[in-house]
């Protein structure tokens, strides 16, 4: 059996640590961006990019916006940037490319589905939490 004096240190401990203040830490930004184009062929291309969490909206969408101009994107153009989630997906449709965006991959496909698409890659992204 645990004496009262122990009890008291413990049940004071306890006191202390539901009454200290909590620090919530702040979400993280992110964006996705997307480019759609034709080549000189006519033949069109998509590509997209994800910032990873930055910690401003900013460097969020720079971060974006250089991702989807690594993929090879002529004229990336940033969604966000947002504190949440953020997903992008490149697709095909019946005559071209499209892309879809949403806070989730499945948000992400079924906007790709909305804009026509027939079939689509791996979304991309995640959340700033």
């Amino acid at each position: 059996m645990m004496s009262s004096s122990r009890l008291f240190c413990r049940l004071a401990v306890l006191s202390l640590l539901t009454l200290a203040p909590t620090y919530a830490h702040a979400e993280a930004w992110v964006d996705v961006a997307a480019a759609l184009w034709r080549s000189g062929d006519g033949l069109a291309h998509v590509a997209v990019g994800f910032s990873g969490t930055q910690d401003t909206g900013e460097a969020a969408t720079a971060s974006a916006i250089q991702q989807c101009q690594g993929a090879g994107g002529r004229g990336c153009r940033n969604l966000g940037p947002v504190r949440g989630c953020a997903y992008i997906v490149a697709a095909k449709t019946r005559d071209g490319v499209a892309f879809g965006a949403g806070g989730s991959p499945e948000d992400a496909i079924a906007s790709a589905k909305e804009a026509g698409a027939v079939s689509w890659g791996r979304p991309i992204g995640g959340c700033g939490n």
